[in-house]
């Protein structure tokens, strides 16, 4: 596996525990250390793979997650 593959791998078990956890305050180092980076060099990796922030992705997801679930509250599932 190149190094570039290996990073990218380095942010899946992030993405997860984000996934997991939205309702919780993450912060950048419990991120990074679920990447087994620094907190500078995962920001860095992070906006250059996701295209955004970690702290931007969250935002982005935590909204998207209520209006699922209320989708699937409402019986309108799509």
């Amino acid at each position: 596996m190149n190094n570039q593959n290996q990073q990218t791998a380095a942010l899946l078990p992030v993405l997860a525990h984000v996934q997991s956890n939205l309702g919780k305050n993450l912060s950048l180092d419990q991120m990074s250390e679920k990447a087994a980076l620094s907190p500078y060099h995962f920001h860095r990796l992070f906006h250059d793979t996701i295209g955004e922030t970690p702290k931007q992705y969250t935002q982005r997801l935590r909204p998207e997650r209520a209006a699922f679930h209320l989708k699937i509250q409402d019986g309108s599932g799509g």
